[in-house]
């Protein structure tokens, strides 16, 4: 790293800044590799992660590690389960794991309208 220091002094400003840009999605991108909150934050720019969402990424990459094979997220509701749980989690894992599958059930409330809402659009 030493020997790219040395050599900096040749760029303009603009090159430099793209170069610390690309450095920093490229640090961002690897970070998301390996975490599903980092996955989350690179994915949706928007997201701001809560404690609680950090307790329920660590059980869902406790999952992605094969330390448990089932897992009940018990949260009241509106507290980003959805988001992490059935939304960015089957993408992160997927990608991680793609020879496998997985399993997520839906509450049986909020199935009928999924489908309904599914279909009315197609």
């Amino acid at each position: 790293m030493s020997n790219l220091t040395k050599h900096l002094h040749r760029y303009d400003a603009p090159s430099l800044l793209a170069l610390q840009k690309a450095i920093s999605g490229e640090s961002k991108r690897r970070a998301a590799a390996t975490s599903l909150i980092s996955f989350t934050e690179y994915t949706y720019p928007r997201y701001q992660a809560g404690s609680i969402h950090h307790q329920i990424a660590e059980q869902l990459e406790r999952v992605a590690r094969d330390e448990v094979d089932r897992l009940m997220l018990l949260v009241p509701p509106r507290h980003g389960k959805s988001e992490l749980a059935s939304r960015r989690f089957p993408a992160w894992y997927l990608g991680r794991h793609p020879d496998n599958s997985l399993f997520l059930p839906r509450p049986a409330s909020r199935s009928p309208r999924i489908l309904g809402a599914m279909f009315a659009t197609s």
